[in-house]
């Protein structure tokens, strides 16, 4: 998954290459990521790569949502709030997640890394579990 620079001066989504979400994936968004809504455009921003763009009312709710929780846990929060067929709509939240993992606005962890970490070290094991 990339962005490409046109020669026109706007950037394209390159939809290759979009990071795999599993429902055990930990989801961060980390705090140099802001959202705001400016009149009909959904903003966000961040500033650890000095990166702006909108999105849709979509993906404005599952950033407020991503609070270091795991993808089922945010489809637990989100998913009432859409109507429409729920195999679809998971399809698609899936993929706009992943979209953003792959841009760098939001972090992912799998749990095996973290099973990983916790193996080589005790002390995180313990800090992942709290």
């Amino acid at each position: 998954m990339g962005i490409e620079l046109r020669e026109d001066g706007t950037l394209e989504v390159v939809d290759e290459g979009i990071v795999d979400i599993f429902d055990d994936d930990m989801l961060h968004k980390p705090r140099a990521v802001v959202t705001t809504k400016v009149k009909d455009e959904y903003i966000v921003y961040n500033n650890r790569k000095d990166l702006f763009f909108t999105t849709n009312e979509v993906g404005y709710h599952i950033l407020n949502h991503i609070t270091d929780c795991t993808f089922q846990e945010l489809l637990d929060i989100v998913l009432p709030s859409f109507d429409g067929d729920h195999t679809e709509i998971i399809a698609s939240i899936r993929k706009h997640v992943g979209l953003l993992a792959s841009i760098g606005i939001i972090d992912v962890e799998r749990l095996e890394q973290l099973r990983e970490d916790s193996l080589k070290n005790p002390k995180k094991a313990k800090e992942v579990k709290s």
